[in-house]
């Protein structure tokens, strides 16, 4: 951030107001300012004198009391004032309707207990953002799609999703957002150790899309500043969500967001056709065994038919192991398609993020996986098309041993 913040922290609990203050402390180049109120006069009073930049209200979690419709109440006042302050609403629980009614009234973002500095120095600077206080490293006149997909289950398709968008975070002053289209039993959330409060099915409100307002209050948010969009909670609830749907949300988040992760089934229902298909670019998952690289020549196949350029194809090799599997070499030949990137396999350092809810950066900074993953990264956002092939050389000579003849048809 480059501007003092100066915050009202209101109705929080001290729990609370601690973690903001002490997140006011470390903002690097120079310290902010947190003050606490509480009483109606004193708030009205210092917020119409000083003006704060952020305004954190904390929300009671009864919907039906009088001190949760007081507070709604003081929200709007605040906001109908035309203040460009930024609003920050803290609640434990939240229900829909009472979510809908804050973003009403005025809330431009929802934090939940417990707080940690990450978290509330995230949030503060995508309100701060959004309200045009502070400048946008990026612009969200329509961000970016990246579809991962797969021929096959188990490719490890869901660890690159979430790997993709924590690396895609550290990309300065770019917002990320996962939506998981595996509607019956995603884990993009569980691999991120999430507990989402909201679904795909509460982005919909009398059958569309809800308000982008509202919308930007879904998502869970891991500490890096990843929001996740997870699948419903109750399997039977998919049937709610439509393609058309699925259409309309990744138009919405587009929008509000400079990347788009989307993490698919391996099958090609009408979700995943929508999602492919809305792709700036998919990254097409495989592993070194001979039913994933059948599958994904089939995939190959299926993106021709459906008159996909080439150059939208990013395709990805992953679990590279020169012992076990096909090597790069014979992986070349099966595909005809140029490998964009190889993911070594480490398993036990994969297992170990994955048993601890953690992206594979923060648990093995040093790991050739993450090395890979930003990789992948570059290819995606700076699509320079020298580094897939020097990739492919640096990789073909590290692994060029071991032919395994007759595993892999040379047909696609």
């Amino acid at each position: 951030m480059t501007r003092k913040i100066k915050m009202a922290i209101i109705n929080a609990d001290d729990d609370c107001t601690r973690a903001i203050g002490h997140a006011a402390g470390l903002s690097g180049e120079q310290e902010h300012e947190a003050v606490e109120l509480a009483d109606a006069p004193t708030v009205a009073g210092y917020l119409a004198e000083q003006r704060p930049t952020v305004v954190f209200f904390g929300i009671p979690a009864d919907a039906a009391s009088e001190s949760t419709a007081a507070t709604l109440t003081a929200i709007k006042q605040f906001s109908e004032a035309g203040s460009r302050t930024a609003v920050i609403g803290i609640a434990r629980q939240v229900s829909s309707a009472t979510l809908l009614d804050a973003v009403r009234a005025g809330v431009d973002e929802f934090l939940t207990p417990p707080l940690n500095d990450a978290t509330i120095r995230e949030c503060i600077h995508n309100v701060c953002r959004k309200k045009g206080i502070i400048q946008s490293g990026g612009s969200h006149s329509g961000g970016k799609v990246f579809t991962v997909f797969s021929g096959k289950g188990g490719c490890g398709k869901t660890l690159i999703v979430t790997s993709l968008a924590h690396q895609l975070a550290q990309v300065e002053g770019r917002s990320v957002v996962v939506l998981d289209l595996n509607l019956q039993f995603g884990n993009a959330a569980t691999f991120l150790d999430l507990q989402p409060r909201h679904t795909v099915i509460d982005c919909l409100h009398n059958d569309t899309v809800v308000e982008d307002e509202v919308l930007m209050k879904m998502p869970c948010r891991h500490a890096s500043g990843v929001a996740v969009i997870s699948g419903p909670e109750d399997p039977a609830d998919s049937e709610q969500f439509s393609p058309e749907h699925t259409h309309a949300l990744v138009e919405a988040l587009k929008r509000k967001f400079d990347y788009v992760v989307i993490d698919t089934l391996s099958n090609f229902d009408d979700h995943n056709l929508t999602a492919l298909d809305m792709a700036d670019r998919i990254v097409l998952v495989t592993d070194t065994l001979v039913p994933s690289v059948r599958n994904t020549q089939r995939c190959l196949k299926v993106f021709s038919k459906l008159n996909y350029d080439p150059a939208k194809i990013v395709l990805v090799v992953n679990r590279l192991d020169k012992s076990v599997g096909a090597g790069a070499k014979e992986l070349q030949q099966a595909f005809h398609t140029p490998i964009e990137v190889f993911i070594p396999n480490e398993f036990s350092t994969v297992m170990s993020a994955v048993d601890a809810g953690q992206p594979i950066a923060d648990t093995a900074q040093k790991s050739a996986v993450v090395d890979a993953v930003r990789q992948l990264v570059q290819c995606l956002v700076e699509e320079n098309s020298e580094q897939p092939q020097q990739r492919q050389q640096n990789w073909l000579r590290k692994f060029s041993g071991g032919f395994i003849s007759g595993m892999i048809g040379s047909k696609r």
